[in-house]
């Protein structure tokens, strides 16, 4: 008698059990994807923000820029490069922001930047020119190199 309980528990029990673990990794598997989904949709809503505050923190750059505020403006295309990082448009204006408060190596080398991001940025490149020419007007010669023509 003690024989065939410990078989029926077994039989019943260890069955039981196992399917209880299928029925997991099934339902596991089969929210998996939607899961998935959840998360690319979170990507992507974050990716749209993101362009959304870079884009923001230029416009306003370039109204602080034109009411001649550059620090003001440097400091916000300083959060967007942080945003984005291959943003030319924001090293363009970073570049021309230091021009107005003078730091034209600073000016130079971001306008360098927003060049190497987008070799046919010509605004980038007539700025760095400006640059160029207004560091030696003032006797700064450590401004290596020219615009070369693209």
């Amino acid at each position: 008698f003690i024989e065939n309980k410990r078989c029926k528990i077994f039989f019943v029990i260890v069955p039981v059990i196992l399917l209880l673990l299928l029925l997991a990794v099934l339902l596991r598997y089969t929210t998996e994807p939607s899961a998935q989904k959840e998360k690319t949709t979170v990507t992507a809503e974050t990716h749209k923000g993101a362009v959304a505050e870079y884009d923001s923190l230029i416009n306003l750059s370039l109204v602080y820029i034109e009411k001649k505020e550059a620090a003001q403006a440097l400091s916000l295309l300083k959060k967007a490069v942080v945003i984005n990082t291959n943003g030319a448009t924001a090293y363009n204006n970073m570049g021309v922001a230091c021009i107005m408060l003078r730091q034209y190596p600073e000016a130079i080398d971001y306008c360098k930047q927003a060049i190497a991001l987008d070799p046919d940025f010509a605004l980038a490149r007539n700025n760095l020119q400006w640059a160029l020419d207004e560091a030696r007007s003032k006797g700064i010669n450590d401004t290596a190199g020219s615009v070369k023509p693209h």
